[in-house]
């Protein structure tokens, strides 16, 4: 089965993937690793994510990373806070981790060096062609009763599991690369920072 599926080119893929499919990729040999993801699966903290913590998917990577404590850090913080008091910390290391701070801070490094395409922290940007509630209600019923019409759905987002994206025939240099989306109509204003005193 892994040969024919080799042999024709059958692979995760598509234009876009909505947030709850992201989090049931694996963590580990993710597909839309970067090379410096693909040289954190074997460090010290990986290990101690993969045994201790139990990560597998994205989803226990996420609830790694999810803290009420001040001990919050991010990929661009690289100061991490080993002697937490914390509920959270004392039941991580209750469970066997010795450095909550650097696996948290881990977990960071970790998701920061996912591909946007598959990463679940960038946020979907809306195409503007998903069917409105009102369309997609007018579609159920108008397939309970024959004859009524269907408006096509041209929605590019999968949903509904893993098992919607598999594909056959991928061309390997489409697998990372977002799709392009329309451009929204009207005036476009940057945001803009500003100190107001």
């Amino acid at each position: 089965m892994i040969s024919i599926a080799k042999k024709h080119r059958t692979q995760l893929e598509a234009l876009r993937v909505d947030s709850d499919t992201k989090t049931l990729l694996p963590t580990w040999y993710h597909i839309g690793a970067t090379k410096a993801l693909k040289r954190l699966n074997n460090s010290e903290i990986s290990k101690c994510l993969r045994h201790t913590h139990g990560v597998s998917l994205i989803v226990d990577l996420l609830e790694v990373t999810k803290t009420t404590c001040g001990n919050k850090p991010s990929p661009d913080n690289s100061l991490a806070n080993n002697t937490c008091t914390c509920t959270e910390c004392q039941a991580m290391r209750a469970n066997g981790c010795r450095h909550p701070g650097s696996c948290k801070l881990g977990a960071f490094r970790i998701l920061s060096e996912i591909l946007p395409k598959w990463n679940p922290l960038v946020p979907n940007v809306q195409d503007g062609l998903t069917l409105t509630m009102r369309r997609m209600k007018q579609n159920e019923k108008a397939v309970l009763s024959e004859g009524d019409r269907l408006t096509f759905d041209p929605s590019i987002t999968s949903r509904g599991g893993l098992s919607e994206l598999f594909r056959v025939f991928v061309d390997q240099s489409t697998i990372d690369h977002p799709p392009s989306v329309r451009t929204k109509t009207g005036r476009q204003v940057t945001e803009e920072a500003m100190d107001i005193y």
